[in-house]
């Protein structure tokens, strides 16, 4: 992944009224880099948010047993992540993006 690549711009212009077309397109656009550059580069914590509250929610529960379904899953990383604290029934779910 190119280190040139950057969060697309229109993404913050609050005057840019994107139709949902618009941003199914900017997010399939930005796939290819996205989890290298908000996971890798910006260093999200986001999926070990996702992952202790995950945890937290179900904590009397065999984690291996749980079923975790995963909405919106994008690239993967929650669920990735989910599945490294012992849940092993992640389930990935529906993504509006067409690529991943």
């Amino acid at each position: 992944m190119s280190a040139e690549k950057k969060i697309p711009p229109e993404m913050f212009d609050p005057k840019c009224n994107m139709t949902p077309e618009m941003t199914a397109k900017l997010y399939d656009n930005w796939s290819g880099y996205y989890e290298e550059e908000i996971i890798t580069q910006r260093n999200c914590r986001a999926p070990r948010v996702c992952a202790g509250a995950v945890a937290k929610a179900l904590g009397g529960s065999d984690r291996g047993k749980a079923r975790v379904l995963d909405v919106g899953a994008g690239t993967g990383a929650c669920g990735e992540e989910v599945r490294r604290s012992g849940f092993l029934m992640w389930v990935p779910g529906p993504e509006r993006a067409r690529k991943r």
